[in-house]
């Protein structure tokens, strides 16, 4: 199963940011910053080819929230999501009810775990809105 899960390491570093200067880890939170800009790309190139995709650019989270305009059920959408494809995203719905046909995308992964599970999200849409 492919979940794109939150790297515990960076959201650690991120909660004592104030203790980095002196541990001298600020070169190695500008590097995660610099990856995480990466993923964000990543995602927005990949999510923006789906026909029926609007996606609003993440300003300063490693989480993409898009609008699936084909969606009506964003908790059914995702469930088939893992079961066909095993990519794991959270529903819109989830997060209140203006959420609705909108999914969660975390990108805190490698590259090339977002390029897969990715690439079985596009596929999915794509026979999904097709029907």
């Amino acid at each position: 199963m492919f979940a794109v899960v939150l790297d515990l390491g960076f959201r650690q570093r991120i909660q004592i940011g104030d203790d980095l200067r002196p541990v001298g880890l600020r070169a190695e939170l500008g590097a995660d910053l610099e990856l995480y800009a990466q993923r964000r790309d990543q995602v927005k190139t990949a999510l923006q080819s789906i026909p029926g995709v609007t996606l609003p650019v993440p300003q300063g989270a490693f989480y993409a929230f898009p609008k699936f305009d084909f969606v009506t059920d964003s908790a059914a959408f995702t469930a088939e999501l893992v079961r066909k494809t095993g990519v794991a995203l959270a529903p819109g719905v989830g997060f209140g009810r203006d959420g609705e046909g909108y999914v969660r995308v975390c990108f805190a992964s490698t590259e090339a775990t977002v390029r897969e599970a990715l690439a079985r999200l596009r596929s999915f849409a794509i026979d999904h809105c097709s029907r």
